[in-house]
Protein backbone atom coordinates (compact mmCIF):
# COMPACT_ATOMS: atom_id res chain seq x y z
CA UNK A 1 0.00 0.00 0.00
CA UNK A 2 2.56 2.47 0.33
CA UNK A 3 4.02 2.01 -3.17
CA UNK A 4 0.20 3.01 -4.04
CA UNK A 5 0.32 6.01 -1.52
CA UNK A 6 3.39 6.94 -2.91
CA UNK A 7 2.65 6.59 -6.54
CA UNK A 8 -0.44 8.47 -6.78
CA UNK A 9 0.47 10.81 -4.24
CA UNK A 10 3.55 12.28 -6.33
CA UNK A 11 1.41 12.04 -9.15
CA UNK A 12 -1.43 14.36 -8.30
CA UNK A 13 0.89 16.65 -7.23
CA UNK A 14 3.21 16.86 -10.00
CA UNK A 15 0.50 17.11 -12.48
CA UNK A 16 -1.12 20.01 -9.75
CA UNK A 17 1.80 21.80 -10.20
CA UNK A 18 2.20 21.39 -14.22
CA UNK A 19 -1.30 22.49 -15.08
CA UNK A 20 -0.80 25.84 -12.69
CA UNK A 21 2.00 26.11 -14.25
CA UNK A 22 -0.30 25.93 -17.32
CA UNK A 23 -2.72 27.91 -15.88
CA UNK A 24 -0.83 31.00 -14.90
CA UNK A 25 1.37 30.87 -17.82
CA UNK A 26 -1.78 31.17 -19.97
CA UNK A 27 -3.21 34.53 -18.06
CA UNK A 28 0.50 36.18 -18.67
CA UNK A 29 1.14 35.59 -22.34
CA UNK A 30 0.13 37.26 -25.36
CA UNK A 31 0.00 33.97 -27.33
CA UNK A 32 -3.44 32.61 -25.74
CA UNK A 33 -4.31 29.05 -26.41
CA UNK A 34 -0.67 27.83 -26.96
CA UNK A 35 -0.57 24.19 -26.34
CA UNK A 36 2.50 22.70 -26.99
CA UNK A 37 4.43 24.24 -24.28
CA UNK A 38 7.14 22.64 -22.03
CA UNK A 39 5.21 21.94 -19.14
CA UNK A 40 2.12 20.51 -21.07
CA UNK A 41 4.16 18.09 -22.92
CA UNK A 42 5.84 16.70 -19.62
CA UNK A 43 2.13 16.37 -18.51
CA UNK A 44 1.21 14.24 -21.13
CA UNK A 45 4.34 12.51 -20.55
CA UNK A 46 4.48 11.76 -17.36
CA UNK A 47 0.79 10.74 -17.01
CA UNK A 48 1.27 8.26 -20.32
CA UNK A 49 4.59 6.51 -19.24
CA UNK A 50 3.48 6.00 -15.42
CA UNK A 51 0.07 4.75 -16.83
CA UNK A 52 1.63 2.70 -19.25
CA UNK A 53 3.92 0.92 -16.83
CA UNK A 54 0.73 0.20 -14.45
CA UNK A 55 0.09 -3.40 -14.24
CA UNK A 56 -2.77 -5.65 -13.42
CA UNK A 57 -5.06 -3.02 -14.08
CA UNK A 58 -7.97 -5.16 -14.28
CA UNK A 59 -9.15 -8.11 -16.61
CA UNK A 60 -9.34 -6.18 -19.38
CA UNK A 61 -6.08 -4.51 -19.21
CA UNK A 62 -4.09 -8.35 -18.69
CA UNK A 63 -6.21 -9.52 -21.72
CA UNK A 64 -4.95 -6.46 -23.50
CA UNK A 65 -1.55 -7.69 -22.73
CA UNK A 66 -1.96 -11.25 -23.26
CA UNK A 67 -3.17 -10.28 -26.96
CA UNK A 68 -0.26 -8.40 -27.68
CA UNK A 69 2.22 -10.65 -26.23
CA UNK A 70 0.71 -13.79 -27.85
CA UNK A 71 0.31 -12.89 -31.86
CA UNK A 72 -2.27 -15.79 -32.22
CA UNK A 73 -4.75 -14.59 -29.10
CA UNK A 74 -3.92 -10.81 -31.12
CA UNK A 75 -5.15 -12.23 -34.35
CA UNK A 76 -8.08 -13.74 -33.20
CA UNK A 77 -9.86 -11.14 -30.90
CA UNK A 78 -12.00 -9.46 -33.37
CA UNK A 79 -10.17 -6.06 -32.13
CA UNK A 80 -11.11 -2.79 -34.25
CA UNK A 81 -8.96 -2.22 -37.44
CA UNK A 82 -7.21 1.03 -35.49
CA UNK A 83 -6.89 -0.47 -32.45
CA UNK A 84 -5.60 -3.24 -34.05
CA UNK A 85 -3.16 -1.54 -36.37
CA UNK A 86 -1.10 0.33 -33.71
CA UNK A 87 -0.94 -3.41 -31.98
CA UNK A 88 0.48 -5.30 -34.72
CA UNK A 89 2.51 -2.47 -35.59
CA UNK A 90 3.88 -1.89 -32.49
CA UNK A 91 4.31 -5.59 -31.81
CA UNK A 92 6.31 -6.38 -35.12
CA UNK A 93 9.02 -3.57 -34.29
CA UNK A 94 9.33 -5.20 -31.02
CA UNK A 95 8.58 -2.49 -28.60
CA UNK A 96 7.99 -3.39 -24.87
CA UNK A 97 4.40 -3.63 -23.73
CA UNK A 98 5.00 -0.70 -21.18
CA UNK A 99 5.98 1.66 -24.27
CA UNK A 100 2.20 0.14 -26.06
CA UNK A 101 -0.02 1.02 -23.38
CA UNK A 102 1.69 4.77 -22.68
CA UNK A 103 0.91 5.90 -26.04
CA UNK A 104 -2.61 4.52 -25.77
CA UNK A 105 -2.16 6.68 -22.34
CA UNK A 106 -0.94 9.71 -24.34
CA UNK A 107 -4.04 9.50 -26.58
CA UNK A 108 -6.64 10.21 -23.43
CA UNK A 109 -4.61 12.49 -22.13
CA UNK A 110 -4.02 14.68 -24.87
CA UNK A 111 -7.48 14.76 -25.81
CA UNK A 112 -8.96 15.58 -22.51
CA UNK A 113 -6.39 18.67 -22.53
CA UNK A 114 -7.17 19.76 -25.84
CA UNK A 115 -10.44 19.63 -25.43
CA UNK A 116 -9.93 22.37 -22.54
CA UNK A 117 -7.24 23.75 -24.09
CA UNK A 118 -9.32 27.26 -24.04
CA UNK A 119 -9.97 26.87 -20.26
CA UNK A 120 -6.48 26.33 -19.11
CA UNK A 121 -8.00 27.79 -15.75
CA UNK A 122 -9.90 24.65 -14.88
CA UNK A 123 -7.23 22.13 -15.58
CA UNK A 124 -5.84 21.97 -12.37
CA UNK A 125 -8.99 20.91 -10.85
CA UNK A 126 -9.48 18.72 -14.04
CA UNK A 127 -6.66 16.49 -12.56
CA UNK A 128 -7.64 16.55 -9.05
CA UNK A 129 -10.83 15.22 -10.76
CA UNK A 130 -9.07 12.61 -12.80
CA UNK A 131 -6.99 11.46 -10.29
CA UNK A 132 -8.61 11.66 -7.19
CA UNK A 133 -12.49 11.09 -8.49
CA UNK A 134 -11.65 7.51 -10.29
CA UNK A 135 -12.32 8.77 -13.42
CA UNK A 136 -8.39 7.43 -14.68
CA UNK A 137 -9.18 3.65 -13.34
CA UNK A 138 -11.24 3.07 -16.22
CA UNK A 139 -8.79 4.65 -19.18
CA UNK A 140 -6.54 1.56 -18.98
CA UNK A 141 -8.90 -1.21 -18.28
CA UNK A 142 -11.34 -0.85 -20.87
CA UNK A 143 -8.90 1.12 -23.09
CA UNK A 144 -10.23 0.68 -26.35
CA UNK A 145 -13.50 1.72 -25.16
CA UNK A 146 -11.88 5.05 -23.05
CA UNK A 147 -9.50 5.61 -26.19
CA UNK A 148 -12.55 6.45 -28.09
CA UNK A 149 -14.14 8.03 -25.29
CA UNK A 150 -11.35 10.52 -25.41
CA UNK A 151 -11.69 11.22 -28.83
CA UNK A 152 -15.41 11.89 -28.77
CA UNK A 153 -14.38 14.52 -26.47
CA UNK A 154 -12.21 16.33 -28.82
CA UNK A 155 -15.08 15.65 -31.76
CA UNK A 156 -18.19 17.50 -29.83
CA UNK A 157 -15.97 20.92 -30.73
CA UNK A 158 -17.49 19.57 -34.21
CA UNK A 159 -21.22 20.36 -32.60
CA UNK A 160 -20.30 23.05 -31.38
CA UNK A 161 -19.09 24.71 -34.41
CA UNK A 162 -21.62 23.13 -36.97
CA UNK A 163 -19.29 21.31 -38.79
CA UNK A 164 -20.78 17.70 -39.45
CA UNK A 165 -18.41 16.11 -41.64
CA UNK A 166 -15.14 16.75 -39.00
CA UNK A 167 -17.31 15.70 -36.30
CA UNK A 168 -18.35 11.99 -38.42
CA UNK A 169 -14.65 11.62 -39.30
CA UNK A 170 -13.31 11.56 -36.11
CA UNK A 171 -16.59 9.38 -34.91
CA UNK A 172 -15.13 7.00 -37.50
CA UNK A 173 -12.05 6.88 -35.55
CA UNK A 174 -13.49 6.27 -32.50
CA UNK A 175 -15.06 3.22 -34.28
CA UNK A 176 -11.74 2.24 -35.33
CA UNK A 177 -11.16 1.56 -31.69
CA UNK A 178 -14.08 0.48 -30.46
CA UNK A 179 -17.85 -0.19 -32.86
CA UNK A 180 -20.46 1.02 -30.14
CA UNK A 181 -18.88 4.72 -31.18
CA UNK A 182 -21.62 4.27 -33.99
CA UNK A 183 -24.04 5.46 -31.63
CA UNK A 184 -22.13 8.78 -30.92
CA UNK A 185 -22.93 9.94 -34.35
CA UNK A 186 -26.90 10.56 -33.89
CA UNK A 187 -25.69 13.12 -31.21
CA UNK A 188 -24.42 15.85 -33.83
CA UNK A 189 -28.09 16.32 -34.36
CA UNK A 190 -29.62 16.42 -30.72
CA UNK A 191 -27.00 19.77 -30.27
CA UNK A 192 -25.84 20.98 -33.34
CA UNK A 193 -28.26 23.59 -32.78
CA UNK A 194 -27.44 24.50 -29.01
CA UNK A 195 -30.49 22.87 -28.10
CA UNK A 196 -30.76 21.63 -24.07
CA UNK A 197 -32.69 18.79 -22.60
CA UNK A 198 -31.85 18.93 -18.94
CA UNK A 199 -34.80 20.54 -17.69
CA UNK A 200 -35.10 22.65 -14.76
CA UNK A 201 -33.45 21.80 -11.52
CA UNK A 202 -36.31 20.23 -10.08
CA UNK A 203 -37.24 18.10 -12.96
CA UNK A 204 -33.03 16.89 -12.70
CA UNK A 205 -33.30 16.36 -9.24
CA UNK A 206 -36.39 13.56 -9.49
CA UNK A 207 -34.83 12.17 -12.29
CA UNK A 208 -31.75 11.59 -10.14
CA UNK A 209 -33.43 10.23 -7.38
CA UNK A 210 -35.35 8.52 -9.28
CA UNK A 211 -32.75 6.20 -11.07
CA UNK A 212 -30.97 6.25 -7.59
CA UNK A 213 -33.70 4.29 -5.66
CA UNK A 214 -33.21 1.78 -8.62
CA UNK A 215 -29.46 1.49 -8.37
CA UNK A 216 -29.78 1.51 -4.19
CA UNK A 217 -32.19 -1.41 -4.30
CA UNK A 218 -30.47 -3.25 -6.85
CA UNK A 219 -33.40 -3.57 -9.24
CA UNK A 220 -32.92 -5.12 -12.43
CA UNK A 221 -33.90 -3.57 -15.46
CA UNK A 222 -33.24 -6.80 -18.17
CA UNK A 223 -35.34 -9.12 -17.67
CA UNK A 224 -38.25 -6.22 -18.42
CA UNK A 225 -36.01 -5.80 -21.72
CA UNK A 226 -34.10 -8.79 -22.59
CA UNK A 227 -34.89 -8.98 -26.24
CA UNK A 228 -34.57 -5.60 -26.99
CA UNK A 229 -31.40 -5.09 -24.85
CA UNK A 230 -29.76 -7.90 -26.57
CA UNK A 231 -30.65 -6.69 -30.01
CA UNK A 232 -29.21 -3.61 -28.76
CA UNK A 233 -25.75 -5.04 -27.68
CA UNK A 234 -25.66 -7.01 -30.62
CA UNK A 235 -25.76 -3.90 -32.44
CA UNK A 236 -22.92 -2.00 -30.79
CA UNK A 237 -20.42 -5.07 -30.80
CA UNK A 238 -21.33 -6.89 -27.90
CA UNK A 239 -22.41 -10.15 -29.93
CA UNK A 240 -20.64 -12.56 -27.79
CA UNK A 241 -23.35 -11.69 -24.88
CA UNK A 242 -26.08 -13.26 -25.08
CA UNK A 243 -29.15 -12.91 -22.98
CA UNK A 244 -27.88 -15.39 -20.30
CA UNK A 245 -25.08 -14.13 -20.60
CA UNK A 246 -25.93 -9.93 -19.54
CA UNK A 247 -27.91 -11.74 -16.86
CA UNK A 248 -24.75 -12.75 -14.84
CA UNK A 249 -23.00 -9.85 -15.20
CA UNK A 250 -25.48 -8.24 -13.11
CA UNK A 251 -23.35 -9.63 -9.73
CA UNK A 252 -20.40 -8.33 -11.30
CA UNK A 253 -20.57 -5.11 -10.57
CA UNK A 254 -19.45 -3.13 -7.98
CA UNK A 255 -22.18 -0.53 -6.01
CA UNK A 256 -20.47 -0.48 -2.44
CA UNK A 257 -19.50 2.95 -0.65
CA UNK A 258 -17.90 4.92 -4.01
CA UNK A 259 -21.28 4.47 -5.69
CA UNK A 260 -22.82 6.28 -3.10
CA UNK A 261 -20.19 8.96 -3.26
CA UNK A 262 -20.21 9.27 -6.62
CA UNK A 263 -24.43 9.54 -6.12
CA UNK A 264 -23.53 12.31 -3.35
CA UNK A 265 -21.42 14.35 -5.85
CA UNK A 266 -24.21 13.92 -8.46
CA UNK A 267 -26.68 15.84 -6.29
CA UNK A 268 -24.50 18.65 -5.20
CA UNK A 269 -23.96 19.30 -9.04
CA UNK A 270 -27.68 19.38 -10.08
CA UNK A 271 -28.43 21.64 -6.58
CA UNK A 272 -25.47 23.74 -8.33
CA UNK A 273 -27.31 23.41 -11.64
CA UNK A 274 -28.08 27.40 -11.61
CA UNK A 275 -25.54 28.88 -10.85
CA UNK A 276 -23.42 27.26 -12.95
CA UNK A 277 -25.18 27.64 -15.86
CA UNK A 278 -24.95 31.74 -15.24
CA UNK A 279 -20.98 31.52 -14.49
CA UNK A 280 -20.47 29.54 -17.62
CA UNK A 281 -22.15 31.29 -20.15
CA UNK A 282 -22.08 29.51 -23.97
CA UNK A 283 -22.80 26.64 -25.69
CA UNK A 284 -20.17 24.39 -25.07
CA UNK A 285 -20.68 24.17 -21.06
CA UNK A 286 -24.87 23.54 -22.48
CA UNK A 287 -24.13 20.36 -24.39
CA UNK A 288 -20.94 19.79 -21.86
CA UNK A 289 -23.53 19.41 -19.16
CA UNK A 290 -26.17 17.56 -21.30
CA UNK A 291 -23.78 14.98 -22.19
CA UNK A 292 -22.75 14.60 -18.41
CA UNK A 293 -26.69 14.43 -17.02
CA UNK A 294 -28.27 11.85 -19.14
CA UNK A 295 -25.00 9.92 -19.28
CA UNK A 296 -25.04 10.02 -16.38
CA UNK A 297 -28.53 9.01 -15.43
CA UNK A 298 -27.78 6.01 -17.83
CA UNK A 299 -24.55 4.41 -15.92
CA UNK A 300 -26.80 4.55 -12.94
CA UNK A 301 -29.98 3.12 -13.96
CA UNK A 302 -27.73 0.32 -15.76
CA UNK A 303 -25.03 0.23 -12.55
CA UNK A 304 -26.33 -3.33 -11.78
CA UNK A 305 -25.32 -4.86 -14.93
CA UNK A 306 -22.11 -3.90 -16.04
CA UNK A 307 -22.55 -4.77 -19.83
CA UNK A 308 -25.63 -2.23 -20.14
CA UNK A 309 -23.75 0.40 -18.56
CA UNK A 310 -20.75 0.57 -21.14
CA UNK A 311 -22.61 2.10 -23.72
CA UNK A 312 -22.89 4.97 -21.81
CA UNK A 313 -19.06 5.50 -20.77
CA UNK A 314 -18.87 7.44 -23.46
CA UNK A 315 -20.41 10.23 -21.44
CA UNK A 316 -18.25 9.54 -18.08
CA UNK A 317 -15.62 12.11 -19.12
CA UNK A 318 -17.98 15.13 -19.14
CA UNK A 319 -18.85 14.34 -15.71
CA UNK A 320 -15.06 14.47 -14.77
CA UNK A 321 -15.25 18.07 -16.20
CA UNK A 322 -18.23 19.32 -14.58
CA UNK A 323 -16.85 18.02 -11.23
CA UNK A 324 -14.17 20.49 -12.20
CA UNK A 325 -16.06 23.41 -13.50
CA UNK A 326 -18.01 23.00 -10.22
CA UNK A 327 -14.75 22.94 -8.10
CA UNK A 328 -13.18 26.03 -10.19
CA UNK A 329 -16.77 27.99 -9.50
CA UNK A 330 -16.66 27.16 -5.74
CA UNK A 331 -13.01 28.06 -5.32
CA UNK A 332 -13.31 31.14 -6.95
CA UNK A 333 -16.38 32.33 -4.90
CA UNK A 334 -15.13 31.04 -1.08
CA UNK A 335 -16.27 34.77 0.10
CA UNK A 336 -19.83 33.08 0.68
CA UNK A 337 -20.41 30.61 3.51
CA UNK A 338 -22.44 28.25 1.02
CA UNK A 339 -19.85 27.90 -1.32
CA UNK A 340 -17.43 26.83 1.22
CA UNK A 341 -19.88 24.46 2.75
CA UNK A 342 -20.12 22.83 -1.10
CA UNK A 343 -16.60 23.35 -1.30
CA UNK A 344 -15.88 21.13 1.67
CA UNK A 345 -18.23 18.41 1.00
CA UNK A 346 -16.93 17.46 -2.64
CA UNK A 347 -13.68 17.66 -1.73
CA UNK A 348 -14.52 15.34 1.28
CA UNK A 349 -15.86 13.27 -1.20
CA UNK A 350 -13.13 12.99 -3.51
CA UNK A 351 -10.72 12.74 -0.74
CA UNK A 352 -13.33 9.39 0.15
CA UNK A 353 -13.13 8.04 -3.86
CA UNK A 354 -9.20 8.22 -3.50
CA UNK A 355 -8.69 6.90 -0.40
CA UNK A 356 -11.12 3.97 -2.21
CA UNK A 357 -8.63 3.91 -4.89
CA UNK A 358 -5.45 3.52 -2.82
CA UNK A 359 -7.30 0.67 -1.08
CA UNK A 360 -9.48 -0.80 -3.97
CA UNK A 361 -6.36 -0.41 -6.67
CA UNK A 362 -3.06 -1.30 -5.75
CA UNK A 363 -0.27 0.39 -7.82
CA UNK A 364 1.91 -2.28 -9.28
CA UNK A 365 4.72 -1.49 -12.56
CA UNK A 366 4.86 -4.00 -15.25
CA UNK A 367 7.66 -6.50 -15.18
CA UNK A 368 10.52 -5.13 -17.93
CA UNK A 369 10.98 -8.89 -18.87
CA UNK A 370 7.23 -10.21 -20.06
CA UNK A 371 6.49 -14.37 -20.54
Amino acid sequence: MLQTILVYSILLLFLLFLTSIASYNERITLSKNKFFRWEIVLIILFFSILFGARYDVGEDHLRYLDGYLDPFIHHNTGQEPIFKLIGDVFKSIGLHPIIYFSVLASIQIFCLLYFMKDEKRIWPFLVLTLIMGQFFLSWMNGIRQDVAACIFLCATTFILRRKFWPYALLIAICIGFHYSALILLPIYFLFFNGNSYVGSRLFQIIILSFVSVIAISKFEVLPYFGKIITTFTNLLGYQEYSEGVLMSFADKTKTGLSMYMSILIDYVIVINYRRLKSFYTGNKFNLIYNLYFWGTIMQILFINNLVLARPFRYFRNFKMIIIAYLLFYLFSNLKSEKNIAFFMIMFLLLCGLFGATIVNEPFQFMPLTLK
